[in-house]
Parts: C-alpha cells; sequence; structure tokens
C-alpha cells in the first residue's frame, strides 16, 4: 500500500478528516499514545488537540475530560487535584460558585469544611481561606468572632494576643470592663486575677498604678491609699470661671488698658 511520510493513504485521510494535514502534528499524537482510534474519541469530543497529551498524563479518559470541561474546569492540572481530593464534577461546581479563588475554596474543602460553614464564614466577612484557617486554629465560629468583635476586637493578632493572656471567650474581656477597667491585660500581667480586681473595683479603684502602689505597701481594698483627686465639681466651676474672665477680659479690655496706662502716668509723675 502506498504511503506518505510513514503513513498509508488511508490513515492519511483519516487524519486529515479529524483535522491534521501536519503530518509532524500527527507524529507528535502518536509518540504521546494517541493511535489513529484514540486520536478519533478525543477530536470527537471537542478537546483541543494540544491539551490531550496533559490530560493524558494526569491519567484522564476522554470521557472523564468531557464530564470536568462541562463542569467549567478546562485546567488539567487544576482538575487532577480536585480528583486526588475525591472531589467530583458536581461537588466543584458547587464550591466554585461560592466565589472565591480555585485555592482558597480547594483549601477549605481540604481542611473539612462544608459548604455552609464557609457560608457562614463569608456572611461574617472572611473570605480568605488563610484568615478562616487562623481563626480556626483558635477554635473560633463565625458567631464566636462576631462576640469578640462587639467588644472592639476586630483583628485576628489581636484576638490570638487576648487568648494567649487567658481570655478564653468575649465574657472573660466584658466582666473585666463591666468593673470599668479597659486594660484587663495589663492588670493579668502584674498577677491580678478578676476575684482580686472586682475587690479594688468595689473599692473604687479601678487604676493598676493605685493597686500595685498599695500591695507593694500590704494594703487591702478596705484600707487602701487612694490618690488625691480634686473632685469634678470643682474642675467645673473653676472652668466656668475661667471663661467668665475671658469674657470679661474681651469686653472691657480697651478700658483695661487705659486704666494700666492712666496708673503707669501717674505713677511717674509722683516721682
Amino acid at each position: 500500500m502506498s504511503s506518505y511520510h510513514g503513513y498509508n493513504f488511508d490513515d492519511a485521510r483519516k487524519w486529515r478528516a479529524l483535522g491534521f494535514d501536519n503530518f509532524n502534528d500527527i507524529r507528535q499524537l502518536t509518540r504521546q499514545g494517541f493511535e489513529l482510534d484514540t486520536a478519533e474519541k478525543w477530536a470527537s469530543s471537542g478537546i483541543p488537540y494540544k491539551e490531550w497529551a496533559t490530560w493524558k498524563q494526569h491519567g484522564f479518559r476522554v470521557n472523564e475530560v468531557v464530564v470536568w470541561r462541562r463542569a467549567g474546569f478546562r485546567s488539567a492540572d487544576m482538575v487532577a487535584q480536585l480528583k486526588k481530593s475525591g472531589i467530583t464534577p458536581a461537588v466543584a461546581q458547587q464550591w466554585a460558585a461560592l466565589g472565591p479563588s480555585f485555592r482558597d475554596w480547594k483549601k477549605l474543602y481540604d481542611l473539612g469544611l462544608s459548604l455552609g460553614d464557609v457560608r457562614s464564614w463569608m456572611d461574617a466577612g472572611i473570605k480568605s481561606a488563610d484568615l478562616i484557617e487562623d481563626y480556626l486554629s483558635l477554635s473560633l465560629t463565625p458567631h464566636s468572632l462576631s462576640e469578640w468583635k462587639r467588644e472592639g476586637v476586630n483583628t485576628f493578632p489581636k484576638i490570638k494576643q487576648y487568648i494567649e493572656q487567658g481570655f478564653s471567650s468575649p465574657a472573660d474581656l466584658k466582666a473585666w470592663r463591666v468593673l470599668g477597667i479597659h486594660d484587663a491585660p495589663r492588670w493579668v500581667a502584674a498577677g491580678i486575677s478578676l476575684d482580686e480586681a472586682t475587690q479594688w473595683a468595689n473599692a473604687g479603684i479601678t487604676d493598676l498604678y493605685t493597686v500595685l502602689n498599695n500591695k507593694r505597701q500590704g494594703r487591702a481594698p478596705d484600707n487602701a491609699v487612694r490618690p488625691w483627686r480634686i473632685p469634678s465639681v470643682y474642675w467645673a466651676v473653676a472652668g466656668i470661671g475661667g471663661i467668665m474672665i475671658i469674657f470679661l477680659l474681651a469686653a472691657y479690655w480697651e478700658e483695661f488698658l487705659s486704666g494700666l496706662a492712666l496708673a503707669w502716668r501717674k505713677v511717674r509723675h509722683s516721682h
């Protein structure tokens, strides 16, 4: 039988019918394991022939590739990762519809989260897989995260810092703030428990420096020395008086200066 470039004319016509006129392409495909009958199956699938080898290297059969491509996944490398994780095309479609990047939702799937879990995190404003993983490492949920935020603790580093300082939940932090103490970590670092802080707060002392000063002197909350302070009412009266003086000076400034000049002239003439 006659041949052309090593192929008999019958096979050459079949390759041409598949859209292959270039014998270098045909030779490359056959070297990659795509004999004529195999090439016919791949060509009929609509998959670009330059992608055949990549899919085949990942162990995909042509009918599998068709299903993945219909589901919207056209990268052989990406699909290989999904298949390795046991993800089917239908499940992959559901996860991809969430919106995050492939890297993010694939990581969240591998962490064992459900679609509902991820939606809850996204509703809480957390869309990064890395950040979700960080919060999970602190055993947080979207709900507990919202509780921390209600206490004004809005970032992962800050929440992590509080937890490492012994505040296992927002309720622990809130218990200190109810006492009027807003620098609770400093109190804890000084070795003062919530119960002891409550005793000092009940004695009207919520300043850590004053507490430590009394403790150094061996004083308990019931006989503590409090720092002397001018009552706030006196500050208010002083403030009002100061404002009145300013208004009086502004109103009678010229008369004040004239009187001052006249007094100065009299002093000079008397000498």
